[in-house]
């Protein structure tokens, strides 16, 4: 993780659907990372899971899961 560039100035240029899923005891990649990454992307959408680490869709497979299918069942369909 140290080596990687840092390209949070690229986040607001992302332009398709995102959600953002932190845990609230995520000590690798706290909270606030992720609260800032949601506020960085255009029209993303921000889960934080309360209790849980950094490891959300083993820690609560049934949350993330849920979470996953609200956003992808909101997006538009695209028909060519």
């Amino acid at each position: 993780m140290m080596i990687r560039p840092d390209i949070r100035a690229e986040l607001p240029d992302i332009s398709c659907p995102t959600l953002v899923i932190t845990g609230s005891e995520d000590a690798q990649t706290p909270a606030a990372h992720g609260r800032e990454i949601h506020d960085a992307i255009p029209g993303s959408r921000y889960l934080e899971l309360p209790g849980v680490g950094h490891c959300a869709p083993i820690e609560t497979p049934t949350h993330v899961t849920e979470a996953l299918a609200d956003f992808l069942t909101d997006l538009p369909v695209v028909t060519k």
